[in-house]
């Protein structure tokens, strides 16, 4: 599954709040589906995604994952 781009920038400013309200959350996988109302295959595919261009670091697991937002997103976010 692809991620659509309207979802990398969902996703990157739920975590700009996040670090906003703590520079040093994490943000789970299951969190994000709860909150942004999307589905696994595209939170792994958006994080993925975010995570090769330096703008995430991202914990895979096997039934979920942990997202941190890095310096370099927090610019863009």
């Amino acid at each position: 599954m692809a991620c659509l781009p309207e979802n990398h920038e969902r996703i990157m400013r739920y975590l700009r709040e996040a670090y906003q309200a703590n520079t040093e959350a994490e943000v789970s996988g299951h969190e994000l589906q709860h909150e942004l109302d999307l589905p696994a295959e595209e939170i792994r595919a958006c994080v993925a995604s975010l995570a090769s261009s330096g703008l995430v670091s991202a914990e895979f697991f096997p039934i979920n994952l942990w997202i941190r937002l890095t310096d370099a997103g927090l610019e863009k976010a």
